[in-house]
């Protein structure tokens, strides 16, 4: 059974508005259906997803206050369901480690479309 593109909501976080509007617009022209909701940071992010609950974050990780794995932890622990990917530049081992050992997905900038299709398919597994 195929999730529907109407039951999907995304909470996208980057402190770059044009990080945000790439992945919005690439996951919006897969599914033309799907909530976006967008945040600028970390402490934004988690109090956007205690307002409207996503099924998906996708989380740059160098931001201002708390960082995307900190984050994304405090998410996790609103929602054993939400499924987190980590899309950054910050290519570390260490960052890679911290986000596979919190159970986040990681994924490298730049935003392309077979990143935005394996986001996708993240998002139509049902929870």
């Amino acid at each position: 059974m195929s999730v529907t593109d109407a039951s999907l909501s995304f909470l996208v976080v980057d402190d770059s508005k044009v990080s945000r509007t790439m992945v919005i617009g690439l996951l919006r022209n897969r599914l033309p259906g799907a909530v976006f909701h967008e945040a600028g940071d970390g402490e934004s992010a988690v109090a956007q997803f205690e307002r409207s609950p996503a099924a998906v974050v996708v989380m740059d990780f160098n931001m201002p206050g708390i960082n995307g794995v900190e984050a994304a932890q405090r998410i996790q622990a609103l929602s054993a369901d939400v499924r987190i990917v980590l899309l950054t530049a910050n290519a570390q081992g260490a960052v890679q480690a911290k986000a596979e050992a919190a159970g986040i997905r990681f994924m490298k900038k730049p935003i392309k479309a077979e990143l935005a299709d394996q986001i996708v398919a993240l998002a139509q597994v049902p929870a």
